[in-house]
């Protein structure tokens, strides 16, 4: 048999010298009631099964997850709770931005300041995205600190957006006649 919470009896935990003891014996089966009791009216949170939504903010902070805000849509929390131990290895490097960036923004890339002649160590961050807001740009200005390398500076966040638009071509004939007259 493998002891789990379910199965445990506090008095096989007892030394040898208090096993004798009745008062001690009793509290230990009463202390065995209790926890069975409570076990079973205690739903224990699996951070690989689905959180409940109003537990998110509490599993965020038991993890550690930086970068967290409570203003964040639900389905931005649970993919930073779940990402938090990833992210957290992999801290300081281009590719925890890359991470963080799709995160929040859904898509984008970090563009090194060799790639567009910037100073040394400097970046920025370009996405397409046509929902990100600016108040979505700053959340994630402030979140990125927690991952970047800390000599990093980024420059700017460019937002491009793409409009897919119809070519129409318009065009005039006019004849007529000059009259030129002195």
């Amino acid at each position: 048999m493998t002891n789990s919470l379910e199965n445990i009896d506090l008095k096989k935990l007892l030394p040898t010298a208090l096993k004798n003891d009745t008062f001690t014996v009793a509290l230990a089966d009463a202390l065995n009631t209790q926890l069975k009791d409570a076990l079973q009216r205690t739903d224990i949170v699996d951070p690989k099964k689905t959180i409940p939504a109003h537990l998110l903010d509490f599993v965020a902070y038991e993890n550690h997850v930086d970068f967290y805000e409570p203003s964040l849509p639900e389905v931005v929390k649970r993919e930073l709770i779940a990402k938090s131990d990833y992210l957290h290895e992999i801290k300081g490097t281009p590719a925890a931005v890359e991470e963080l960036i799709t995160t929040i923004f859904g898509e984008g890339l970090v563009e090194e300041w060799f790639d567009y002649d910037g100073l040394p160590y400097h970046f920025r961050v370009v996405t397409n995205n046509d929902e990100v807001t600016n108040e979505r740009a700053h959340s994630f200005i402030k979140a990125l600190n927690t991952v970047k390398n800390r000599r990093s500076v980024l420059d700017n966040v460019i937002i491009r957006q793409t409009e897919h638009m119809g070519n129409y071509f318009g065009g005039v004939v006019h004849i007529g006649e000059n009259i030129l007259i002195k």
